[in-house]
């Protein structure tokens, strides 16, 4: 995924429901979707179980089952991996937007709803670039505890979309109208791929800031995906944020989490869990139980 855990499995998933929708329409019996979307996640490389029996307590008491219809492959892996939480993401649509179109918002309205329904560790959603409102809305109705926003305090320039649109007064507005207010919202600071505008501008100054406008957690990043950031920066962003959290959003993995761990909350974390481009849920297991 862009950074973190299941980017890549909502893609997959949209493209599948996509070419079902597309190829049959409407009006047949819902096996035969069902067994259309089977396929087709087969052919994204996903792997699909039908019909898989969830048993229901109310409180103590067992109240019945729930057959879940199909339930992806890797959101077990990680809930088995031992992870905290799983944040679903975008960003590998093509071609690329900053904002959501209301197909891409009632598609991944569709897709986190069911993965909420399925998960049993909190569920995030990050939209496209740089569209926190539809992020809000999305974990509004779907049940999402939090989201992911790249863009949040800091002036930045990215190439090929220029300047990122920040308004955390916006944001934050909005939130309140459509009563979000348990709904955390995660901020990179001077987040990867993109130029910071201010200059002179200090990690320091981005944290302090994001803090005051409303952020319940920062995201230090490297430059690119599957960097890590610069060891300085993470120790910077920490002792300004003191018990506030900080993740780190990029390049996390084996091989360096010792080394980072000390100077943040946790980790958002996605390509290093692969082997041969699938997760592997061995190396979940490691990274989750490293201290």
């Amino acid at each position: 995924m862009k950074d973190v855990e299941i980017n890549n499995i909502t893609s997959k998933i949209i493209k599948s429901y996509y070419n079902v929708y597309n190829t049959l329409g409407f009006g047949f019996l819902e096996k035969v979707y069902e067994n259309s979307l089977i396929f087709e996640l087969q052919k994204q490389g996903l792997h699909g179980r039908r019909q898989v029996p969830i048993e229901v307590n109310y409180f103590d008491k067992h109240v019945g089952s729930y057959f879940a219809d199909i339930i992806v492959e890797d959101l077990v892996i990680l809930e088995k991996g031992g992870v905290n939480a799983v944040l679903i993401e975008n960003e590998n649509d093509h071609p690329h937007q900053v904002k959501a179109a209301p197909e891409i918002i009632a598609a991944m309205t569709i897709v986190v709803s069911k993965l909420v329904e399925k998960a049993q560790v909190p569920v995030g959603v990050e939209v496209l670039l740089n569209d926190p409102q539809a992020s809000l809305a999305i974990a509004k109705i779907s049940g999402a505890k939090f989201i992911r926003t790249d863009y949040f305090i800091d002036k930045m320039w990215r190439p090929k979309y220029g300047e990122m649109e920040i308004d955390q007064k916006k944001l934050n507005a909005y939130k309140k109208k459509i009563k979000t207010d348990s709904i955390k919202i995660f901020a990179d600071v001077q987040v990867k791929y993109a130029k910071l505008l201010e200059k002179g501008k200090t990690i320091s100054q981005s944290v302090k800031q994001a803090i005051k406008a409303g952020a319940d957690a920062v995201i230090i990043t490297g430059k690119i995906s599957g960097q890590a950031p610069q060891l300085k920066d993470l120790k910077e962003a920490k002792q300004t944020a003191g018990k506030f959290p900080v993740y780190v959003g990029s390049g996390f993995s084996i091989d360096n989490a010792q080394k980072l761990l000390p100077f943040c909350d946790g980790a958002i974390v996605g390509t290093s869990l692969k082997t041969k481009g699938k997760l592997d849920i061995n190396k979940v297991k490691k990274l989750c139980q490293m201290k």
